[in-house]
């Protein structure tokens, strides 16, 4: 198996649009805002903005959208939403520099595994040592002296130890989405666009009976206004519906293109975006060994080209 270099270039810029709209999620995880109504606003700019596109794609296309098929898009939506709730629940009790690299770390690893067994996507030699080297850059920038002494004495540093919990859990149901997503776009040919939008048409469903409560006394289009339009959080919610869809697109379309065992791990390059604008945005010092953790993974993904 060969990873042609369009699938790279697709995976790289979805990787920037990703660690982008995280650091914008992580400004936005404060107890001022409600997780599931900053991540309804979210999916309503995206729904908005991503139709066009969706209404086209749909109109060129040939598939016959079966019972069968909107079963997978509401299965990957359901995982796509809890994705979405416990990675801002885990913003909101834990640090960025934890909860990041640990979610995509961890899920990358589980991918890649699930895609090679689910998907019978076996590696050759050389590219087992490429996706090695980017799962151990990953953790390695994650902290993991640090992860295992929260693990070995959770009591000691709560903060730590919830942002492993939570990193943990958000990886596992980044590779179940991550199987699912390939297999529709891959195996079924269905196209990534207007799969993509539909299921976030799905999700902002699942999630409005709770993001939709408002108080007594107040109308339900000036809530849903308050919601979409919160000046503090404006910025955040049209980036993170912007370029959250936009970046698991260029995942899919890479998908159709690589084997989803070098997607899943590739994608988590997202990191050294993530270093950088974690330094630039959020004013986070680099210790050496995220530096070492970059290298890493650089060092894998030239094993895979």
């Amino acid at each position: 198996m060969n990873l042609p270099l369009n699938a790279l270039l697709l995976i790289l810029l979805g990787a920037l649009c990703h660690a982008t709209w995280n650091v914008y999620s992580k400004r936005a995880a404060t107890k001022d805002v409600s997780p599931t109504a900053f991540i309804w606003a979210g999916n309503v700019v995206s729904l908005i903005v991503f139709a066009p596109l969706a209404v086209h794609s749909l109109w060129h296309d040939a598939h016959t959208w079966s019972p069968w098929v909107w079963c997978l898009i509401t299965l990957s939506a359901t995982l796509h939403q809890l994705y979405s709730v416990l990675l801002q629940q885990g913003y909101r009790h834990a640090d960025y520099g934890v909860v990041y690299p640990l979610a995509r770390g961890s899920g990358a690893l589980f991918a890649s595994l699930l895609a090679i067994v689910l998907l019978s996507e076996w590696p050759q030699a050389r590219q087992w040592l490429g996706l090695g080297l980017i799962i151990t850059g990953i953790f390695v920038v994650a902290g993991m002296r640090s992860l295992l002494q929260a693990m070995s004495q959770p009591t000691k540093d709560a903060r730590l130890f919830s942002g492993l919990r939570y990193g943990v859990a958000i990886g596992g149901l980044i590779a179940l989405y991550t199987v699912v997503d390939g297999f529709a776009v891959k195996r079924l040919a269905l196209p990534a666009l207007t799969y993509y939008w539909s299921g976030i048409l799905v999700r902002t469903l699942l999630i409005s009976p709770w993001a939709l409560r408002h108080p007594k006394g107040l109308s339900l289009w000036r809530h849903i206004i308050a919601l979409t339009w919160a000046a503090p959080y404006r910025r955040s919610i049209v980036v993170v519906g912007l370029l959250s869809p936009l970046a698991y697109w260029l995942a899919l379309l890479a998908a159709q293109r690589a084997p989803v065992s070098f997607v899943a791990p590739l994608r988590e390059v997202s990191m050294l975006f993530a270093m950088l604008l974690g330094a630039w945005l959020l004013k986070e010092k680099q210790p050496m060994s995220r530096i070492i953790g970059a290298l890493l993974m650089v060092a894998g993904i030239s094993f895979l080209i």
